[in-house]
């Protein structure tokens, strides 16, 4: 209990220094086409962040979690320096393209917000290879149940881009947001390097590169369809007002952070002891611990949700409407934060259900079902766009996460209650 509140806690201090990042943007800006450029440039590092680096922790973690700590630091460094190399070249990559892709991603946009996208999009790309970097850092450290070692790092690397940002946004704006937004990055991948122990030359015939590239094959190549969302969600509201799209990103900021804070404090440890009970052939306590931490994080999901009906809309007022942040903004945000909840309980439990599927080495499942659950969104999300604009998007997002909670859900059900009638 006590490893799990000092991880929420420091979870929530990471978070929270993360939002007021962007909390600086908005009110010392104002939600308009600037910010929205500025999100709509952060979309594709994010998504390669959700897709690869958040894919390769969860394939590394359950592979490293057990083995002798030299065993640990020598793979490690194998893979963050072929992780580094990789990724150098796909940010390489997309910034030769970026003047081809990055309008077609923003078509609502006027000539001249399309081209300060593009730019942003460019300097925001640079931040790939070290979130790339930073994932292999954290599965080691999840592995070793250095839980609070990553957030603590994460929420100083954040707390120095906070302060940087107040001083120089009144001069360079978004400009300056984006440039401090990546060199974060690149800050928290230096802080981390110390905990991965003394440096060693990289092994490329060491047998993890095989074993988590067949691993982690199939997340790339379904997870690079279906964690697309974000564009869909950007490629409708660039036709909205100005200031749409900051809103809804906010609002699916918050809930990522939230997210964020229960499965790192509550997930996360239990997707690594559902590794080594999978290794051990346990299944019996594997499903035991799955379906008692399901309950939980779903009762803290739908408790949340409920206070936020209630009081969130005064307490948003008090911590958020500030500057070029108006009441009008905050009550929208409000609004948009009801109607995209499903995105925080069911994204959360999601994360569970997915993270004991990658425990027992199964990334195929996962994958098929997130392409079938996206496939079927992007028609949910068009219809409702159609029909009710911001406010579709918004109850598209939350039946998206919902039905991709059902398909995952029902499989692992199933072998679960398949185990207990063997028994």
């Amino acid at each position: 209990m006590t490893r799990t509140l000092a991880l929420a806690l420091m979870s929530v201090l990471n978070i929270a220094s993360t939002l007021a990042f962007q909390w600086v943007v908005l009110t010392m800006i104002g939600p308009g086409r600037e910010t929205d450029a500025l999100f709509a440039a952060m979309t594709l590092p994010q998504i390669f962040a959700s897709v690869i680096s958040a894919s390769l922790a969860n394939v590394l973690t359950p592979i490293l979690a057990g083995e002798t700590d030299d065993v640990q630091r020598r793979d490690c460094w194998t893979l963050l320096i072929l992780s580094g190399a990789g990724f150098l070249g796909v940010a390489i990559t997309l910034e030769l393209t970026s003047a081809w892709w990055t309008p077609l991603t923003v078509p609502g946009f006027s000539k001249t917000h399309q081209e300060l996208t593009v730019h942003l999009a460019r300097v925001s790309l640079i931040g790939i290879v070290f979130t790339g970097m930073n994932s292999v850092q954290t599965a080691l450290a999840f592995a070793r149940h250095r839980y609070i070692r990553v957030d603590a790092i994460a929420a100083l690397a954040n707390v120095v881009a906070v302060g940087t940002l107040i001083l120089f946004i009144p001069y360079y704006g978004v400009e300056a947001a984006v440039w401090i937004g990546t060199g974060r990055l690149c800050l928290q991948t230096v802080l981390l390097l110390p905990g991965m122990g003394r440096a060693s030359l990289p092994d490329f015939r060491q047998p993890i590169i095989r074993l988590a590239w067949r691993r982690l094959k199939p997340l790339l190549i379904g997870a690079s369809y279906y964690k697309m969302d974000p564009l869909v969600d950007r490629f409708l509201l660039s036709a909205l007002p100005a200031g749409s799209l900051s809103l809804l990103y906010l609002a699916q900021q918050l809930y990522g952070a939230a997210s964020q804070v229960l499965v790192k404090a509550v997930g996360v440890p239990v997707i690594t002891q559902l590794s080594v009970l999978s290794k051990s052939d346990n299944e019996p306590a594997f499903y035991l611990v799955l379906r008692r931490t399901f309950i939980v994080m779903g009762g803290i999901g739908i408790a949340a949700v409920l206070a936020l009906i209630v009081v969130g809309q005064p307490l948003l007022a008090a911590a958020i409407q500030f500057g070029r942040f108006g009441a009008k903004d905050s009550q929208t945000l409000w609004l948009l934060l009801v109607l995209t909840s499903g995105m925080f309980v069911a994204g959360s439990l999601g994360s569970l259900v997915s993270g004991a599927f990658y425990a027992r080495g199964d990334t195929r499942t996962p994958t098929l079902l997130g392409s079938l659950s996206f496939t079927l969104a992007i028609g949910v999300k068009v219809l409702m766009f159609w029909l009710y604009g911001l406010v579709g998007v918004a109850i598209a997002i939350s039946l998206y996460y919902l039905m991709s909670l059902v398909m995952l859900t029902v499989p692992l059900y199933r072998r679960g209650l398949n185990q207990r009638r063997v028994l």
